[in-house]
């Protein structure tokens, strides 16, 4: 008859399943009790009596801070809507547009290029000898960056990386997979490593936020770009007004139909109110910084200079 009974050995892996059980049972009693000073003295005796636990029980403090994170909340939400609700033009809400535009289109920030490297890692590491289990999970882990990156070139307007990683995410793709020599495979973990890598470096917006001073100088010779239009030199118009360009199509609210009575407080000193005009049509009022303004003159006058017949003379 054969010895049914459980060798030493058995036993030894029972007692330690049993004591791990044990632990996490500890654990989650400890983290279920209520730390020092979390209780008010009525909850303090409110729990004794029911014998309430953080598992059937939230204190009032608690309860007080989401209060308070959600009122934080609330209340940026109506900040933003109410520089939102200003003229397009206003400084505070040109920046906000700018910053939300920034998160919208940015497609590498730090934790999408750590996620790259490590997805490039983990192809590299492919060269060397695996279990099949490796190369399973290497195809889920490509296949999702891949699919998460398409998404991000759909959302910035990056039309190569968008198409070059839907090649990458089918390749690689766990669900119906395509089976290739090893050799062949080789080549394009390198490849597609490469690619991860060198879409980090081509990591800048579509539409580079810049300083308006900055946006002129990154300008062509004969234009500036503020307030989210072009404006073009025109040596007829006087100090105090700009040209908009032929090319621009302005809407209800970007100029104000009257000059503000008082200069808003939220305008920088810089900023002077301006006129703008298109093909002759006078637009409306408008507060640029006075760099522009100035800029766009000093390159009517040089034009003016350059094409008269007696500038060489």
């Amino acid at each position: 008859m054969s010895d049914d009974r459980p060798d030493s050995e058995k036993i030894d892996k029972v007692n330690k399943a049993l004591q791990v059980a044990l632990e996490s049972t500890r654990r989650i009693t400890e983290e279920a009790e209520f730390k020092s000073g979390e209780l008010t003295p009525e909850e303090e005796s409110l729990v004794k009596q029911h014998g309430l636990t953080g598992f059937n029980y939230i204190p009032q403090k608690t309860m007080q801070r989401g209060a308070e994170a959600l009122k934080a909340g609330q209340d940026r939400l109506r900040q933003r809507a109410e520089i939102m609700s200003r003229h397009s033009t206003d400084p505070e809400r040109i920046q906000l547009e700018r910053e939300e535009r920034a998160k919208r289109k940015q497609f590498n920030g730090l934790g999408i290029a750590i996620m790259k490297v490590v997805v490039a890692a983990v192809l590299l590491w492919a060269l060397a000898a695996h279990p099949s289990g490796y190369y399973t999970l290497l195809r889920w882990i490509t296949c999702a960056a891949a699919v998460f990156t398409v998404m991000r070139a759909a959302e910035c307007e990056k039309v190569i990386w968008f198409y070059v990683f839907i090649i990458v995410a089918v390749l690689f793709n766990p669900i119906i997979p395509i089976y290739l020599k090893r050799e062949t495979w080789a080549v394009l973990d390198v490849v597609a490593a490469g690619l991860f890598l060198l879409s980090i470096v081509d990591g800048r917006n579509r539409e580079e936020l810049v300083s308006a001073d900055q946006q002129t100088r990154r300008g062509t010779p004969s234009t500036a770009v503020f307030h989210k239009h072009v404006y073009i030199p025109n040596a007829s118009l006087p100090p105090d007004a700009i040209e908009l360009a032929s090319s621009e199509e302005p809407k209800q609210g970007d100029y104000y139909n009257e000059p503000p009575e008082t200069r808003p407080l939220n305008v920088p000193p810089d900023y002077v109110l301006t006129r703008v005009f298109q093909g002759g049509r006078f637009l409306g009022w408008a507060f640029f910084a006075s760099t522009i303004v100035a800029g766009l003159h000093t390159k009517a006058r040089t034009s003016g200079l350059r094409e008269s017949p007696h500038a060489a003379e």
